[in-house]
């Protein structure tokens, strides 16, 4: 039970008990001791499950930004985004957009630490010459100025266009 509330492999937990000087591992058909060391986990707390393969995010536009943001908030850097673009924007403001294009929404809705999981940051960014409607260029500096300050860049595989994906297990 143990293991499984914890989610790890039952095989690798041991109780152990002192027995006089030395430490003794109990048995499977032995009561639980009075006081009993657990070897095999760091914490009782459940631990993340480890993927042997990197979560993948598709596109550094709005969404899969805000995605890759929320991974590096949580502490988890395992994971790869593909863009098919050279830099965060996507299709909305790298391609359809023109120069003149102005975010048609009050700014907060698409602002990138928009949201209540991100009420406890402060992010610096825009200055005042962002105005209520931001241009194109604005808007894509806004993206790329959200994904260093999460350091997420890296993660970032740009000029990668996703034609398939095959689902492994």
């Amino acid at each position: 039970a143990l293991a499984k509330h914890l989610m790890v492999d039952p095989e690798i937990l041991s109780f152990v008990v002192k027995q006089g000087c030395t430490m003794r591992k109990q048995n499977d058909v032995e009561e639980v001791g009075r006081v009993v060391t657990v070897k095999g986990i760091k914490s009782f707390k459940m631990e993340k499950h480890k993927w042997p393969h990197p979560t993948a995010v598709i596109g550094a536009g709005y969404h899969g930004l805000k995605t890759c943001m929320m991974y590096a908030k949580s502490g988890d850097h395992d994971f790869v985004c593909f863009d098919r673009y050279n830099r965060v924007g996507g299709y909305c403001w790298i391609t359809a957009a023109n120069k003149h294009s102005k975010l048609q929404t009050e700014f907060g809705a698409f602002h990138v630490w928009w949201g209540e999981e991100m009420l406890q940051e402060n992010c610096h960014f825009p200055g005042k010459e962002w105005g209520i409607w931001p241009r194109k260029e604005k808007v894509l500096e806004h993206f790329h100025f959200a994904a260093e300050r999460y350091g997420i860049l890296p993660n970032i595989r740009f000029r990668c266009n996703v034609t398939s994906i095959d689902t492994i297990g």
